[in-house]
């Protein structure tokens, strides 16, 4: 299920009023996991969240990944194994791998951060567009090879007809 307009209505009041929040979505998965890609997870500055990438020791893990990010600005890929061997000390493991990528949004731009981050302005063109009930994509690079262009971080969001809205 797709991040809801309550999710992205957080993400706007938070960055808003100038706070960091993270933001992770499974961007991959292999085998059988609890949750699909796309699904969504903000972890607030105190460390509060909105929404699920699955549970358990995983989520704890991009919990954790979750805090350094809204410290440090820098985006991450977490890859949550659940393929450990089911033993009685197994907690609902489910038997695949996800990868969750967690990248900051922030109301502020600190003067050394050379990189995209999600902005107050982005979340505000998401809620608009489900409140028009508009269809977009949110394309967000995750991965990039040689020079780093386009910078991972970088936010395009696509109209339902394939092309970027402006």
């Amino acid at each position: 299920m797709p991040a809801s307009r309550d999710f992205f209505d957080e993400v706007t009041r938070r960055t808003t009023q100038g706070q960091t929040v993270a933001m992770a979505t499974i961007v991959r998965t292999r085998g059988s996991t609890p949750r699909e890609v796309g699904a969504k997870m903000l972890v607030r500055p105190e460390g509060s969240i909105v929404g699920t990438v699955g549970g358990g020791c995983g989520e704890a893990d991009v919990w954790r990944a979750a805090l350094t990010v809204m410290d440090s600005l820098e985006p991450m890929t977490v890859a949550i194994d659940l393929t450990e061997p089911l033993d009685m000390n197994s907690q609902g493991v489910c038997g695949g791998i996800l990868d969750v990528f967690v990248e900051p949004w922030t109301g502020t731009s600190p003067v050394d951060v050379h990189r995209p981050l999600g902005t107050p302005e982005l979340s505000e063109r998401i809620v608009a567009a489900l409140d028009e009930k508009r269809a977009i994509a949110v394309v967000t690079v995750v991965e990039s090879r040689g020079d780093g262009v386009p910078l991972v971080g970088t936010h395009v969001l696509v109209n339902e007809d394939g092309t970027p809205e402006e």
